[in-house]
């Protein structure tokens, strides 16, 4: 069978931006997280205290996250959520190191957005993660959320590798549709730093765990899934003479990849 090289660049994909400074891309993060979950958590701390729905909640999410995606992405890939952190890790598009700051800018801005939502609206949830299941069958919880969380970071990761212009809108319809899907089970988090400042301020800390666990095994089942459609099996790693492998002028690893030709007829030369 006759073969054609190709030479790609592993880091493609990465994010963030290595033309971005980290400095810039944690603030970034700390920015976006704080409104996701002032805006979001927000409404559904007002749906709480004012009998709204669980529609709104999730149009509250998924429209703020769009336009964040859209103003802040390009400093930081607009994360705003440990788990796709997470994901984006696991499926290496992101260095460890950089996806442990992120962790923590997140967790900053979404305790922050908390105590200012306690603020104005004192005694209430805090938009807290509650849902029918969170006290009744925790680990049905934890599997909602991980099934949710499934869906929002494989859209995550697949969205942006394609880097469609339209990204920001179909991650924030992915958001909205799940917290709609399962609002009423878990209070739809997916997202660890969303779920632990209100949980800190209303009182709620004992089943943080559920909001945790669920969407970091959802991320993890989604970069694995991700991992999978997306390896070349037909390539390797570029090494010269001496078997040592050969990077570009940025010091990524290069790849060569053997693609079966076809001819005009569309069926394989032989």
């Amino acid at each position: 069978m006759q073969t054609v090289e190709i030479v790609e660049n592993e880091s493609e994909f990465n994010v963030p931006s290595t033309d971005i400074p980290l400095w810039k891309s944690l603030v970034a993060e700390l920015i976006g997280t704080f409104f996701l979950v002032f805006i979001g958590a927000g409404a559904a701390a007002l749906t709480f205290e004012q009998g709204g729905s669980i529609v709104g909640t999730g149009f509250a999410f998924g429209l703020v996250l769009m336009v964040l995606i859209q103003i802040l992405g390009e400093y930081s890939g607009a994360n705003y959520n440990p788990a796709v952190s997470l994901g984006l890790a696991i499926s290496g598009r992101m260095d460890w190191s950089v996806m442990v700051a992120y962790w923590i800018v997140q967790f900053i801005g979404g305790i922050a957005a908390a105590a200012l939502i306690m603020y104005f609206l004192p005694g209430s949830n805090d938009g807290a993660s509650i849902g029918i299941l969170t006290n009744t069958d925790q680990w049905k919880a934890v599997l909602v959320e991980m099934f949710a969380t499934f869906f929002l970071v494989i859209s995550v990761l697949i969205i942006t590798r394609n880097k469609g212009v339209s990204a920001g809108a179909a991650i924030g319809l992915v958001l909205a549709f799940d917290i709609m899907a399962i609002g009423y089970l878990t209070g739809g988090s997916m997202n660890p730093a969303r779920s632990l400042g209100p949980a800190i301020f209303s009182n709620n800390l004992d089943t943080f765990w559920i909001y945790l666990l669920g969407p970091l095994l959802g991320a993890l089942l989604a970069a694995v899934v991700y991992r999978i459609y997306t390896y070349n099996f037909n390539c390797c790693y570029k090494v010269d003479e001496c078997g040592n492998q050969i990077y570009d002028e940025c010091d990524n690893p290069i790849k060569i990849c053997k693609l079966p030709m076809y001819n005009k007829c569309g069926n394989q030369n032989m």
